[in-house]
């Protein structure tokens, strides 16, 4: 894997998919795809700028949703974990707050 130039996803950033289908008879589940800088555990910082913006702020927003107290929140949350215990709950919205335009 390459280096990234710069922090990534920005704003304006897309993503062009292709698929095709087929049936197969199982259970999937999507996780977060990443390119680029890879946040730092409890960062609050998703797209790794060095500032915990709004950007930032709606990423985390969707990992509170989806993980809760005792929910492991999954890989692409761990920048949204600030007390390291692998869910996504009020503890760490409150740190989020904290560093909230820092």
């Amino acid at each position: 894997m390459g280096e990234s130039d710069a922090p990534f996803p920005t704003q304006d950033a897309s993503l062009i998919w292709g698929a095709g289908r087929e049936y197969v008879d199982a259970v999937t589940r999507w996780d977060y795809v990443r390119f680029g800088v890879i946040p730092k555990d409890g960062s609050g910082d998703y797209d790794s700028d060095g500032a915990v913006s709004a950007f930032d702020y709606y990423f985390a927003a969707e990992c509170m949703g989806a993980g809760g107290p005792g929910h492991d929140a999954g890989p692409g949350c761990r920048f949204a974990d600030f007390d390291g215990d692998s869910d996504t709950d009020l503890a760490d919205f409150a740190e989020l707050q904290v560093l909230y335009g820092s």
